[in-house]
């Protein structure tokens, strides 16, 4: 890897990794939340006790918004450049600890988290691996937008071709003979 004095990745690589960052947190957060994060007991009015579970959409349902904008990292990141660029990996790292923040809060308020107006009501609530999951997506996503908002500055942007005011290309002129066979002239003529 191509590494300033100061360590940080530096060029291409820089901005594929926190490219490839934002790709995998995102992608394991969306996954993670789609999955069993909770199963808890709930009590029957004259029977036993009733197994439940909860999805990740029921108790953290901002990590998937959250995911959304991190994974808008992988599209934002190459298109910007500058103090742009840099604001983008300032969100990606805020995204992060949001889901990071959702995914803790269910950790360590289990009973806090459980759906229902009255959490007394549910007894003995487990954790599953997948909120564990969301929470290391996060510290990688954290990641990823500190390095963009620190060490972009040396990062590849798209080419002026893909900016607005650009020379003519070869695709405008065949598209002004169309327009001239449009209002009957030949251009072959």
């Amino acid at each position: 890897m191509t590494k300033g004095p100061d360590g940080v990745v530096r060029g291409r690589r820089g901005l594929t990794v926190a490219a490839a960052g934002c790709a995998v947190s995102g992608g394991l957060v969306l996954l993670a939340v789609g999955r069993m994060w909770l199963r808890y007991d709930v009590p029957e009015p004259g029977l036993a006790v009733r197994a439940a579970s909860a999805t990740g959409h029921v108790v953290a349902d901002p990590a998937s918004t959250f995911a959304l904008v991190v994974l808008a990292g992988i599209l934002v990141l190459p298109a910007t450049r500058g103090l742009l660029r840099r604001l983008a990996g300032v969100v990606i790292a805020l995204a992060g600890l949001g889901i990071g923040y959702v995914a803790v809060l269910t950790i360590v308020l289990t009973k806090a988290a459980l759906p229902g107006p009255d959490t007394s009501d549910y007894l003995d609530g487990r954790v599953t691996v997948w909120p564990w999951i969301a929470a290391a997506a996060a510290l990688v996503a954290i990641a990823a937008g500190l390095l963009t908002a620190v060490a972009s500055r040396d990062w590849p942007a798209m080419g002026r071709r893909y900016e607005q005011g650009g020379s003519p290309s070869r695709d405008s002129s065949e598209a002004s003979m169309w327009d001239r066979l449009d209002v009957g002239d030949d251009p072959t003529v």
